[in-house]
């Protein structure tokens, strides 16, 4: 073995660097990494990881029945696809061949898994130690296991492969083309996160227009008045004392420009997301005595972040100069929404590590919420008085941190007495601003005898909630304009299809919230940015929309569709747990596995075979029996479809594939989800072994359904700030990965009767 691939530095996070994963359906880890890789990373670079030549690739690749290389769909998923060539990888390479493989330098896979929209989570906070995979010759049994692989994906190759990945252009421009709905009088700003844009890197130098024509015009069409970008208020405004942080600021902003002004051609405006004051990177700062100092308290060693103090003097002016001068060279902008708590360290009483500042232990949360909300404003209006700041309420009522000043909370996770902690905050906020809250927060669900509550990112469980009604109150008392941020084309309930069609549930929603009297509307976050039928809810009655999508003689039958649809999806066990953890995102390319794994689930990462975990706050039992009665529900709706599409006439009949392609791939998440399940419990139990194999049997046929619509639908799998959540690619390993489980159960006959795959890579 030679050593090509030395081992990179310390600065590559490690976790508690757990066994990999083994995948024996292949016969070797090698011919598994050409296989997952397959058009999307180019063969002459996988010749460079494999320490081969390109060649050998290619008949590697050709020996397990793949097909001739597509060199442009590689670099499509060079520039765009990063984040599912890491998450397919993780597993397989370690982090020196990995780097080969995205042909990357150290601090940039550092600064993409730390800063990517929370990437190390969703690959566990854990870099498995995996040893360098290398081709050689494979041996007689090996080649042929590699025949049965060509075997069994034969059928496969006459299916064709219209869809380009990352290629929505034509769906933009069918949407653009339509007539644009009158604009009403329900909600003001209606803002929206493009659905094809970059999450991390939206303002980097990039070939890839986050912000397309087609997609802005498709946007506007259907009644979005405004679009929302990310920015990090460090690197877009020079900081003298750490010049080096904000690094091409100029870029950054010279690129926001750019966006504002094509988004004024459609009538939009753009909005930036301001999570501030933005902790930074903690080494950094380590020999930095006075600076520690002066700014900066709480520090959470795990992710190499130190906060900024805003106890200390120095703090809040420095934050106020720069909101200040980012909104004096952004005169169009139209405004921010601010998240002053969150996942990410900010100030000091943002997160646990509150204790280790002794300033900020000793105040009341609802105080130094407001002085930092009403900081960010004043600024923002000094240098932009026709600015719009949204000062949103997330998590500003919940036990998210551990300290002696804050709110005790009920066992559901909300705060006893919101109601003192919202006028807290909103008492000290100036009359120019407006807040914003979840609608759906604090919705109650029960799923058999569980009772929880919502806390954000469901269509299922319609808002607004209790919660969120009592904030719109106070805050309309208070003379302060209010906005609801919702999911309306989808959630993290069903993320990898452009929309969920439950569109009832959409209607009901949007209708509260007119009752409730809320002026504008965040209609997504990084998900959910679809131009769908969803979004023309907001300016169209529910039969309108059918009309004018589907036309009159088909209205009935696709009426009938969406309300299965949606009484379908009041069944979704809802919890945070369930939502980021459950396989239903990636549905049958989750793979199976015949021996207990012991891994947990990961945050929209990989589900692994990680029961306990998709169930979160239910019982097993409680978690598939909803899933199950959810999808017998809506194959009853894909039922009336069918009857729906023989009276669509030509003019609608696009539209009408298109409902019946996502509506086919929502069922195929959801049943896939509820028979992984099953198989997970019955392989646990030892018990009927004929029933297990009748559930590898239904799950390679709903991976060889999804193969279909990924092949012609480049939307199905598509999530913007994971990429693709599945690939084609992954789909036929789990066709492969059935026939090996079913193959090994009647192989290897064990007394206990669970699959027997610990067969070597």
């Amino acid at each position: 073995m030679t050593d090509s691939h030395p081992l990179p530095s310390s600065i590559l996070p490690v976790g508690d660097n757990p066994e990999p994963l083994r995948f024996p359906h292949f016969p070797t880890s090698f011919q598994c990494v050409i296989f997952r890789n397959w058009n999307m990373v180019a063969p002459a670079r996988l010749a460079e990881v494999l320490q081969c030549r390109e060649e050998i690739v290619c008949a590697e690749a050709k020996a397990m029945g793949l097909t001739k290389a597509d060199l442009q769909r590689c670099e499509v998923f060079a520039k765009r696809g990063f984040v599912t060539l890491i998450r397919i990888n993780w597993e397989l390479l370690n982090y020196a061949q990995l780097l080969t493989l995205l042909d990357w330098s150290e601090e940039q896979l550092n600064d993409t898994l730390q800063n990517d929209d929370f990437l190390w989570a969703k690959m566990g906070h854990a870099k498995p130690r995996c040893e360098e995979v290398f081709h050689r010759e494979l041996t007689v049994e090996e080649r042929r296991r590699t025949e049965e692989i060509r075997r069994i994906l034969a059928p496969l190759a006459a299916e064709k492969h219209t869809a380009r990945p990352f290629d929505f252009s034509k769906y933009f421009r069918r949407e653009g083309s339509r007539k644009p709905i009158r604009r009403d009088n329900f909600f003001g700003r209606k803002i929206i996160y493009g659905y094809p844009s970059p999450y991390g890197n939206v303002l980097e130098e990039s070939k890839v227009d986050p912000y397309p024509d087609d997609l802005l015009q498709s946007l506007a069409a259907c009644g979005i008045n405004a679009i929302w970008v990310p920015v990090v208020l460090y690197k877009m405004i020079p900081w003298e004392e750490a010049p080096s942080l904000s690094a091409e600021w100029s870029i950054r902003m010279e690129n926001l420009r750019k966006i504002i002004a094509k988004a004024a051609k459609f009538h939009l405006k753009v909005f930036v997301y301001l999570n501030e004051p933005r902790g930074l990177p903690a080494k950094c700062f380590l020999g930095e005595k006075k600076l520690r100092e002066k700014y900066f308290g709480a520090i959470e060693e795990s992710a190499d972040k130190i906060a900024f103090c805003t106890s200390k003097p120095a703090v809040l002016p420095l934050l106020a100069d720069r909101v200040e001068r980012f909104f004096r060279q952004l005169p169009d902008l139209g405004g921010a929404f601010l998240i002053t708590r969150s996942e990410n360290l900010t100030h000091c009483l943002s997160r646990e590590e509150a204790t280790e500042c002794p300033a900020c232990r000793k105040r009341a949360l609802p105080e130094l919420l407001a002085e930092i909300n009403r900081t960010i404003v004043t600024a923002a209006h000094r240098g932009n008085p026709d600015a719009k700041i949204y000062c949103w309420n997330w998590a500003w009522a919940e036990d998210v941190v551990s300290t002696a000043t804050a709110e005790k909370s009920r066992s559901d996770g909300f705060a006893s007495n919101p109601e003192r902690i919202f006028a807290g905050v909103l008492d000290h906020l100036p009359a120019s601003a407006s807040v914003m809250a979840v609608s759906e927060s604090g919705v109650p669900v029960q799923v058999g005898k569980t009772r929880t509550r919502v806390r954000d990112y469901s269509i299922s469980h319609a808002g607004p909630s209790e919660v969120s009604r009592l904030f719109f109150q106070m805050a309309r008392k208070r003379h302060l304009g209010t906005a609801a941020k919702v999911q309306l084309s989808n959630s993290w309930e069903c993320a990898s299809v452009p929309y969920i069609p439950a569109t009832f549930l959409v209607a009901e929603h949007l209708e509260r919230l007119r009752e409730a009297g809320v002026d504008d509307l965040l209609v997504s976050w990084t998900l959910g940015g679809y131009p769908s039928p969803n979004l023309e809810l907001l300016s169209l009655s529910h039969r309108r929309m059918v009309q004018r999508r589907f036309g009159n003689k088909a209205a009935p039958e696709i009426t009938l569709a969406l309300q299965n649809f949606s009484e379908a999806f009041r069944a979704f066990p809802f919890s945070v747990e369930v939502a980021y953890r459950s396989p239903h995102n990636m549905g049958p390319a989750n793979l199976l596995f015949g021996t207990p794994t012991g891994r947990m689930a990961t945050m929209v990462g990989n589900p692994v075979d990680d029961l306990d975990s998709w169930c979160g706050v239910y019982s097993p039992e409680e978690y598939l029996s909803a899933l199950e009665k959810l999808s017998h529900k809506w194959h009853i709706g894909l039922r009336h479809l069918q009857k729906a599409m023989s009276a669509i006439s030509a003019g609608h009949r696009k539209d009408g594939e298109d409902l019946a392609s996502v509506a086919e791939a929502c069922h195929l998440l959801f049943s896939s989800a509820a028979r992984q399940g099953r198989f997970i419990q019955l392989r646990n139990s030892g018990k009927e072994p004929g029933k297990i194999i009748r559930l590898l049997r239904e799950e390679q046929e709903a991976a060889r359904r999804m193969l279909k619509l990924v092949l012609s639908d480049p939307r199905i799998g598509f999530e913007p700030s994971n990429h693709y959540m599945f690939t084609a690619n992954e789909l036929m390993e789990k066709i492969i990965n059935c026939e090996f489980l079913i193959n090994s159960s009647r192989r290897f006959a064990v007394p206990s009767g669970m699959l027997d795959c610990k067969c070597d890579l």
